[in-house]
């Protein structure tokens, strides 16, 4: 599908066979609306303001929070309200759900399954960083402020 826009119209021009009626599909199909009624943004990508999609980073669940959402499930509770409640897609807690009865499911999809132990020690190595940084800083500023005082 192609667009062109000028003034107070937009033109789309579809290939023949696009459309579900089309009795002629070699033809294509020309459709002049007003820019009102056509989501501007979701057509054009070379108009000035057109917005760009960006991939959003994969999240990555522990093995073990896999399993408990699995065992959740099993327990009786819908799949769409344990989804709801864990912040999953529902898509997402079906897949594992299907891994797990085939013997295949995994930390992050790469194979590796994290343990939360690591998680944690990843976690606590990167807030000794922080906090190492923060009294870096401090010991710094009150160097400074006994300094001015005097």
């Amino acid at each position: 599908m192609q667009h062109k826009h000028g003034g107070n119209e937009i033109t789309l021009e579809f290939p023949g066979g696009y459309m579900s009626d089309d009795k002629d599909k070699s033809a294509s199909r020309v459709v002049t609306l007003p820019p009102e009624n056509v989501p501007h943004m979701a057509l054009c990508d070379t108009c000035e303001g057109a917005a760009t999609m960006e991939r959003l980073p994969r999240k990555i669940y522990t093995y073990e929070f896999k399993l408990e959402a699995v065992r959740l499930v099993e327990s009786g509770q819908r799949v769409a309200e344990a989804a709801r409640t864990l912040g999953v897609v529902e898509q997402t807690l079906s897949n594992w759900i299907k891994a797990h009865k085939a013997g295949k499911l995994v930390a992050n999809g790469r194979g590796s399954k994290l343990t939360a132990e690591q998680i944690e020690i990843r976690h606590l190595r990167a807030e000794n960083v922080r906090l190492k940084m923060e009294r870096d800083i401090l010991g710094k500023a009150a160097a400074y402020f006994s300094r001015s005082q005097k």
